[in-house]
């Protein structure tokens, strides 16, 4: 996976590129077995101005998800316990409206389609870079314009 700790910076003071200063920061699960996934992806997201959670397996996303409500949430498709496309499955049951994007590095097209399926709304395959995942995502964050 292509994670590039010295793309990484400090928070800003300015919280102005992707929260409106309107609105609350915008609440951002990432669930990961890989400790240092989670704190990579952890610190360049803060960087952004988000507020950032984090669980190493599907269960304790869902125990955080039952506790808070969260804007985004990323989560890896294989871990144990609980992997991201069970996970996904319990998350639409719980909150029908939060975006969660499923990340891995073992997806094909029949991967996606499931996770679709499922109820994820992006999916994003490894590796990426992290100004990758800052882009991606501000972009999913964004506000939609009304139909």
């Amino acid at each position: 996976m292509i994670i590039e700790k010295r793309l990484i910076s400090k928070p800003e003071k300015k919280n102005e590129r992707n929260n409106n200063s309107m609105d609350s920061p915008k609440k951002i699960l990432i669930v990961d077995d890989d400790e240092e996934i989670c704190s990579i992806f952890k610190e360049a997201l803060e960087s952004e101005g988000y507020i950032i959670s984090t669980a190493q397996n599907g269960k304790q996303a869902l125990v955080k998800i039952k506790e808070e409500q969260f804007d985004l949430i990323i989560t890896d498709k294989m871990m144990p316990q609980m992997g991201g496309l069970r996970l996904t499955r319990a998350i639409r049951k719980h909150d029908p409206n939060v975006k969660i994007v499923m990340i891995t590095g073992f997806g094909g097209p029949k991967t996606y389609i499931n996770a679709m399926e499922l109820g994820a709304d992006e999916y994003l395959n490894k590796p990426f870079r992290i100004n990758e995942l800052k882009k991606f995502v501000a972009n999913i964050l964004k506000p939609q314009a009304p139909l």
